[in-house]
């Protein structure tokens, strides 16, 4: 099973994704580009020692690439996005975006403990990639994506019956990857 761990970088170059937002010759140039530019912007972040900087910059540029894209895309388009980026986002935080508050209506309480478990699996995986070596680089990013999907899960459990219902409509048509590798 490919990766649930896509992050809008990704997905916003995916050729998969453009045919699926149904996208103008216009506009396919301005996703592929900001994808591109997100990726230079974070590479000096990834040698960063420092998580803290590594989340920082990981942060900017998505919110960058999100600006860049909402340009193109007419309403329709970006609404697709943000379903697909729901499923294919393994995140916790997923729960916790700005366009799912009216949506899910979470309760403060709910939303500290799924920001908890956010933090929680966060700080798990990032202790991970240190642990990445050739010969066990596939066994690591299983277990990162288990521990991401683990998590997501135990949010969604938080969500009342209603709540849940609200979160699967978010997601829109299922939409599939190729399982090759995304760029």
């Amino acid at each position: 099973m490919p990766s649930r761990n896509r992050g809008i970088v990704v997905l916003a170059d995916s050729p998969a994704v453009h045919k699926q937002l149904k996208l103008a010759e216009r506009q396919e140039p301005a996703l592929k580009n900001g994808g591109t530019k997100a990726r230079r912007q974070r590479q000096p972040a990834t040698k960063s020692s420092s998580a803290s900087a590594r989340r920082e910059k990981r942060s900017e540029t998505t919110t960058s690439l999100r600006n860049v894209l909402a340009m193109p895309l007419n309403k329709e388009q970006q609404q697709r996005l943000f379903e697909i980026e729901i499923q294919w986002t393994s995140r916790a935080w997923m729960l916790l975006r700005q366009e799912l508050r009216p949506v899910l209506e979470l309760s403060p309480e709910t939303r500290v403990a799924i920001r908890d478990l956010a933090f929680k699996s966060r700080d798990e995986t990032e202790l991970l990639p240190a642990q990445l070596k050739p010969e066990n680089r596939k066994e690591t990013q299983q277990k990162i994506r288990r521990m991401l999907r683990e998590a997501r899960a135990a949010a969604v459990k938080l969500l009342t019956p209603t709540q849940r219902e609200q979160w699967e409509s978010a997601k829109g048509d299922v939409f599939q990857l190729s399982a090759k590798k995304q760029q």
